[in-house]
């Protein structure tokens, strides 16, 4: 059994470190008893320490979520096997290089997430979970939903959205869209914002707009 856990305090003892951690999720002390070594009446277990720069396990979690997705989508079921198989596709499509996920850091880590949340608007990989929780990066994630027009609440097709009033009379084509909050909502969700407010409408959903570069509104092929 492998788990995550943390460590919340340390105390040296007759020249050991006695620590007093918690397990991220509720173990019964049935299954915890199976293992205990018979000879020393102890739980044996091994740690491992996470440095802060390396990837973490929520991003790794994150990533085989996305597998899983681009497998359904690709033939309508999933299996471990279908997982590895778009695991190695998309390490294949994303480097040259041979790489493994668990030896990233956080930032390659969240690069690499970017880079298959990207294919599968391309590809049009529909996701069950909402994106905000396929993503470690919101404001990257809130970027390719305006640079594909995928609605950044329910993943369906969308429009660009400017939360920040432009004014009535105004000609978009002359507005310096780096100036304002943008986020791409559909029809839908578009209406739902005016309705409630922009404030009230992000805390329900966990999203917000993002300002762009002037570069990115171009990227976005925004006018």
């Amino acid at each position: 059994m492998q788990e995550h856990a943390k460590i919340h305090k340390i105390k040296h003892h007759e020249g050991k470190t006695m620590v007093y951690a918690s397990i991220d999720k509720i173990i019964t002390e049935q299954e915890l008893l199976k293992y205990r070594n018979v000879n020393t009446g102890y739980i044996d277990v091994d740690l491992s320490f996470f440095d802060k720069n390396q990837r973490t396990q929520e991003q790794n979690k994150i990533m085989h979520c996305l597998f899983r997705e681009i497998a359904v989508w690709s033939c309508g079921y999933e299996t471990p096997k279908d997982e590895l198989e778009y695991k190695n596709y998309m390490k294949k499509q994303y480097s040259d290089k041979p790489f493994k996920t668990s030896e990233m850091t956080s930032k390659e880590a969240t690069d690499f997430i970017a880079y298959i949340i990207d294919f599968c608007f391309q590809a049009g990989v529909p996701f069950r979970k909402k994106g905000v929780e396929m993503t470690d990066d919101i404001q990257r994630y809130l970027y390719l939903c305006l640079k594909h027009r995928v609605c950044a609440v329910t993943g369906v097709k969308g429009e660009v959205h400017h939360i920040d009033t432009i004014g009535a009379g105004r000609d978009r084509r002359h507005v310096d869209h780096s100036q304002h909050r943008l986020v791409c909502l559909s029809r839908e969700m578009h209406i739902k914002a005016h309705t409630m407010g922009w404030e009230e409408f992000a805390a329900l959903h966990h999203i917000d707009g993002i300002k762009l570069t002037a570069e990115q509104v171009k990227e976005i092929k925004y006018k």
